[in-house]
């Protein structure tokens, strides 16, 4: 038997027959003929012999024909054509609202990673340091602010009447009357 006969004996099916890229495994052409194969002798008894090669033939087999039930039960084409094109617009929606999600999450992203770098990003020690007094700066001022704001909503003449509990205290110890005058709020502008 040569090695071309040998080929043909290899099964289609067998995966023990063939490598991932289709070609015979060496070994079994060797135990089919009985001896020691390589893989250029393979390839010169046949150049273009692949797992491909063995693969059966399509016989055309005829469909049945459908009954006239079978035709009715059918959905329209047209009908398909519109449901798919229906679907299709509410997927592009979908997929332009992810889309402008994915962009203002990048954005995000983005500006996160800025500030991080500018927070984060020292040369010196001496850059970690001053990094930390701004942001200590920048916080006593955004709270002040927020004070200032809320004094600004509050009457000075409600101030005026509010006694802390220690100085309603004062005012009342044994049963004595002291004038202590009230404390008054200073709100500074």
């Amino acid at each position: 038997m040569d090695l071309k006969e040998a080929l043909q004996l290899l099964e289609f099916d067998n995966e023990n027959h063939w490598t991932s890229d289709g070609l015979p495994v060496v070994a079994v052409v060797s135990e089919i003929l009985d001896r020691t194969v390589t893989r250029k002798e393979i390839t010169e008894a046949d150049p273009s012999f692949t797992r491909a090669t063995l693969a059966p033939k399509d016989e055309s087999v005829e469909a049945p024909e459908a009954s006239e039930e079978e035709l009715e039960e059918r959905p329209d084409p047209r009908e398909l054509l519109e449901t798919a094109d229906r679907e299709l617009a509410v997927l592009e929606a979908e997929l332009k609202t992810l889309q402008g999600r994915v962009r203002d999450k990048v954005a995000e992203r983005q500006e996160l990673d800025r500030q991080v770098t500018e927070e984060y990003d020292f040369k010196t020690d001496q850059d970690r340091r001053m990094a930390h007094i701004r942001a200590g700066n920048e916080r006593r001022h955004k709270l002040a602010l927020e004070r200032q704001a809320l004094l600004k909503t509050i009457d000075p003449k409600v101030l005026a009447q509010v006694q802390a509990p220690i100085d309603q205290a004062a005012r009342t110890r044994k049963g004595q009357q002291h004038k202590v005058p009230p404390r008054i709020f200073n709100q500074t502008e």
